[in-house]
């Protein structure tokens, strides 16, 4: 038997959280058979995708037997979890019967042909994770829905003892509990006039974990691995505004001091043993703690690539105490380390990322990316200082996409422990290999000028070359075209000056397509998120001593899949005079609308209101975020956030229902929360004379949001699509958006999009004798098309209530919208072209782009980390822009430049 640590993720780039599992292998003649797996630090929402990324197969063949809660932060996996239980064989229960579950051991022999094979998965956490787990499974499943079957259980609160939680036929867990200050920085309160150094305390949950040897354990063929045993240290604590505690003398003595006494079994185990644990594993520990009794143990340093070429270095030191080390509790460490502010993560998404930096090589001005996404982090190994050598410390960082395999019992002081294995190389040699690798993807010079241009309409200066003529989650399910994936380096035809504008035009809104994939999650899609970002003016690092510079924020989300916040980050809009972070960019989120009850649809909203929350707290504003959305995501989110230890949740957000804001009459402040939402009018429209832009309005702010519309669909119980009309800041300019969400071809929606006015909440009209002005067309139609039009996808599109490319295409025919961009793809499909859109039984359609009255419109395919002006010049390029991309993702077979438009 061997035992390995598999690290999907050490939590950076916003994933949530590490996620880190034990697996237990028979041996190494017959690795791919595994006998138990554990998860050792909860759940990030991301886990499902990372693990379809890195083709780890988490519950298939009834491995999965427990899951750790070191605190109640890291949960937004459980969702995905639980709705895959059930799919690979695991127990399930009838919530309306008195059955009750079986211990982990016996639940296998006595399941029965109904029950499946697989016996109860185990849950440990703190105070309130019961609560927690059954909330999640009553909006998630109901009363009438088979749930997995689940056994909770919660570490008592009473400190200084341990307490035997799990044991099966490979491990043994004890727990005990720890109070934490949720509010330990010392300096901090002594600021604070009148305030008391008293503050609230929580739990976290330290774990001690024993792996029993071979002869101890079924299922084992060999004698090689000796018991070994290890502790979870949880991470500390951070501030409300996501700040490292400073100066805390309260919060590492209580999580230390649970090891000074451990249980009588590890003690009894290691009297033939230097050290009583073979290693500690500590979960995003805090970094620089100054203590006179306490030495350096890890010392981290990173190179970050800057987008001005320096390198800027960043140092974490992690301290322990000094009665740990000479007592040899243990003498080796392992430590994740995540990047605090920023930083690209190697190690997760990597075949995304490999097919966001192609298209970003070739169209940076449609396919953003953030600086530090550009390239790889440059790091250097985890060392330790003087002192801790001395007294043989070791200590190893554990990474991304990294596996550990844990060498047992050591019997030689300076033996190494583990053997560190990386899963990536081997990931982006699938990525690279039989892709046409070496050949160049051109692309028409003057085409790239033409699309450059309506993407930087109004910027001055821009040379303009003539162009010539021319349903739910499977976690397991891993890419079946892995080799296909295409990330070879690539030449460019043209050539862009690094004193080329690159950032989008500040003065007009943009619409970024964070997640344009279904739901079964895939390598290359994220699941369905989208960002929209309006244009305003601010002052450079909030100093008003600054003149202001016209940036964009992201003022509104629709839709929040798993990712969200890591798709953010990657494409995070480069404000060059002014760079914003994301936090910085959060803060002026307004609303997030979500439209029906899908985990594709909202399996990071939790997060995603959490970080929006601590970043409007940092800036010390009172504004609340607005979640427009059905009530079963309302009331699981109520469940997250209510039970983790980020307190004053129910302030952190204002959650409503589609139909309560469409029509309730209490829900009027609430819609006035959003209508009335204001922002500066960027410079270059304020006249120096009144400081207006000629409108009428007196000032110098806009409001964005004019109106906003929930139109009904065919999907499922509580589904909408969103009408929303956007107020342009020059002038009285308006667009109007148009997001379907999931649904068959809705008469309703082509209904509303033809007849609905302008303004549809604050129509002037209405309160006049006056006839209504004539409908406007809809200026983008994003309409999901999860199949495409052939015999299998008909039938799917209809038994799953869902839409094909050409049925979406008719709809923008049928409600004469001037532009139509296709999204929310199956992920059978590795990519989706203009020509596989738009092809009937395998011949195309030409009369997509015919209409009546002699309109027309401008339609293209959707992919992840697509930017896209609202402007009428970049939707007449939609389909332009779409088949650049698809020349860059084509099989390399037929490298021809590709044609000129016509």
């Amino acid at each position: 038997m061997e035992a390995y640590l598999d690290c999907l993720t050490d939590g950076s780039e916003y994933t949530g959280g590490p996620a880190i599992f034990l697996t237990l292998r028979k041996s190494i003649s017959n690795p791919d058979s595994i006998l138990a797996r554990y998860n050792l630090t909860g759940l990030p929402s991301l886990t499902s995708r990372l693990s379809s990324d890195q083709s780890f197969q988490l519950l298939s063949g009834g491995c999965f037997r427990c899951i750790l809660l070191p605190t109640l932060d890291n949960v937004g996996g459980l969702l995905a979890v639980f709705l895959n239980l059930a799919h690979y064989g695991y127990k399930t229960i009838n919530p309306t019967t008195s059955e009750s579950c079986n211990d982990s051991e016996s639940s296998v022999a006595n399941a029965t042909s109904t029950s499946m094979l697989y016996g109860d998965v185990t849950i440990i956490g703190p105070h309130s994770t019961s609560s927690l787990v059954d909330g999640i499974l009553d909006v998630l499943f109901g009363n009438a829905r088979k749930r997995p079957s689940i056994r909770v259980c919660e570490v008592p609160n009473q400190v200084g003892c341990w307490w035997d939680v799990y044991q099966d036929s490979y491990v043994r867990i004890w727990a005990q509990s720890v109070e934490v200050d949720s509010d330990c920085d010392i300096d901090r309160k002594r600021k604070r006039v009148g305030s008391s150094c008293d503050s609230a305390k929580y739990n976290s949950i330290v774990y001690i974990v024993m792996i029993k040897s071979c002869h101890q354990a079924t299922g084992c063929d060999n004698n090689k691995l000796e018991p070994l045993s290890f502790a979870i240290l949880p991470h500390v604590d951070r501030h409300e505004d996501g700040s490292e505690p400073t100066n805390c003398s309260n919060v590492e003595p209580s999580i230390w001091n649970v090891l000074r006494n451990l249980p009588q079994e590890i003690v009894d185990l290691a009297h033939d043993k230097l050290t009583y644990l073979d290693f500690i594993l500590h979960l995003a520990p805090a970094s620089e703690y100054e203590s006179a009794d306490k030495v350096a143990c890890i010392h981290h340093t990173e190179a970050l690539e800057s987008s001005n070429g320096r390198d800027k270095m960043k140092k974490f030191v992690i301290r322990l105490p000094r009665w740990l080390i000479e007592s040899r509790q243990s003498l080796y460490h392992l430590s994740t380390l995540p990047h605090r502010r920023s930083g690209f993560d190697p190690g997760i998404l990597i075949r995304a990322q490999q097919r966001s930096q192609l298209l970003n090589q070739h169209l940076p001005f449609a396919f953003p990316l953030n600086a530090c996404s550009k390239g790889r982090i440059a790091e250097t190994n985890s060392t330790s200082d003087d002192e801790s050598k001395a007294m043989s410390v070791h200590s190893y960082q554990l990474k991304s996409c990294c596996s550990v395999r844990l060498n047992g019992a050591r019997n030689v002081l300076h033996a190494h422990p583990f053997a560190f294995l990386s899963r990536t190389e081997s990931i982006l040699s699938r990525c690279t290999s039989g892709n046409g690798e070496g050949k160049s993807k051109l692309l028409d010079s003057e085409v790239l000028s033409l699309l450059e241009h309506t993407y930087k309409c109004g910027v001055e200066n821009v040379t303009v070359a003539a162009a010539k003529d021319g349903n739910e989650i499977d976690l397991d399910k891993s890419s079946e075209s892995d080799d296909e994936i295409h990330s070879t380096p690539v030449s460019q035809a043209i050539s862009f000056s690094k004193s080329r504008e690159t950032s989008p035009y500040p003065a007009v809104p943009h619409l970024l397509l964070l997640g344009t994939g279904c739901a079964t999650p895939s390598p290359l899609r994220s699941s369905s998120s989208y960002a929209l970002f309006m244009p305003t003016s601010i002052h450079p690092s909030n100093d008003k001593t600054k003149p202001c510079r016209d940036v964009l924020v992201l003022s509104a989300i629709i839709e929040c899949g798993e990712g969200t916040l890591t798709s953010l980050s990657r494409h995070l809009l480069c404000n060059n005079d002014v760079p914003l972070s994301l936090e910085e960019h959060l803060r002026w989120v307004k609303f997030i609308w979500i439209s029906h009850s899908h985990l594709d649809h909202y399996g990071d909203i939790a997060s995603v209101v959490h970080a929006i929350s601590v970043s409007k707290k940092k800036a010390m504003t009172s504004d609340r975020v607005v979640v427009i959305a059905p009530s079963k995501v309302l009331r699981l989110l109520s469940v997250v956030l209510g039970s983790t230890n980020r307190g004053a949740w129910q302030s952190s957000y204002v959650g409503i229902t589609q139909r309560e804001f469409q029509a309730s009459p209490f829900a009027s402040h609430i819609r006035s929360m959003i209508f009335d939402y204001a922002l500066a009018i960027p410079s270059r429209f304020v006249t120096e004379t009144n400081g207006t832009t000629g409108s009428g309005e007196g000032d110098r702010f806009y409001r964005p949001f004019a109106s906003i519309r929930n139109v009904e669909v065919e999907h499922c119980k509580e589904a909408f699509a969103l009408i929303m009309e956007l107020r342009l800041p020059k002038g009285t300019d308006q667009f109007l958006l148009c997001f379907s969400g999931d649904t068959r071809p809705s008469e309703n929606l082509v209904k509303e999009c033809r007849s609905c006015p302008l303004q549809l909440n604050t129509a002037p009209w209405q309160q006049a004798s006056m006839p209504p002005p004539p409908p406007p067309r809809i200026s983008l139609l994003l309409h999901e098309a999860t199949f495409l039009h052939d015999e299998h996808g008909r039938n799917d599109a209809v038994k799953k209530r869902h839409s094909t490319t050409i049925e979406a295409l008719d709809v923008a025919k049928r409600m004469q919208a001037e532009a139509c961009l296709l999204t929310h793809f199956s992920q059978r499909y590795k990519h989706v072209s203009i020509s596989d859109a738009c092809a009937v039984s395998g011949k195309l359609e030409d009369s997509l782009n015919e209409m009546e009255d002699g309109y027309s419109f401008d339609w293209g395919i959707g992919i992840d980390g697509m930017l896209v002006p609202l402007t009428k010049q970049a939707m007449s390029s939609l389909r332009q822009l779409s088949g650049c991309v698809d020349h860059l993702l084509s099989s390399g077979e037929n490298d021809k430049v590709l044609p000129q438009s016509s």
